[in-house]
């Protein structure tokens, strides 16, 4: 192709020929604009806004929160015998009448109780805590 085929070429092209890289950034922003409105309207209509601890508002509210969230597990190690399956027995019972004692159908099934959010965790007896 010589310079002259190029030029004819690039003066027959249209605007939109022209132009469509610009076209394409500026439609990536538009939809990139729209999807950030969307996220953050379900955000705030949502009720997760009040829920989020790292907002500038809640700094107090921060301090205030749990940050030892320890819980009583059964060792991944050891021994597997009559005590050992007795003890994970008392654990595994403690935890299935905790989650079958609420319906899962009742508006108290998300409470910070029965979800076990804010409460003090009773370690066991022997079992070793694990961070989650």
């Amino acid at each position: 192709m010589s310079i002259d085929e190029l030029r004819s070429d690039a003066a027959v092209m249209t605007h939109w020929e022209r132009h469509r890289f610009f076209g394409l950034i500026v439609s990536v922003i538009v939809v990139a604009v729209f999807l950030v409105s969307v996220a953050l309207s379900l955000y705030n209509n949502s009720g997760a806004a009040q829920l989020d601890l790292s907002r500038p508002g809640y700094q107090d509210v921060r301090a205030q929160a749990k940050r030892d969230t320890t819980t009583a597990a059964f060792p991944a190690t050891g021994t597997l015998d009559k005590a050992a399956f007795e003890q994970f027995l008392k654990l595994y019972d403690s935890r299935a009448t905790k989650v079958s004692s609420v319906d899962s159908f009742d508006e108290g099934a998300l409470s910070e109780e029965s979800l076990q959010l804010m409460r003090e965790q009773q370690p066991a007896e022997d079992p070793v805590s694990v961070a989650p």
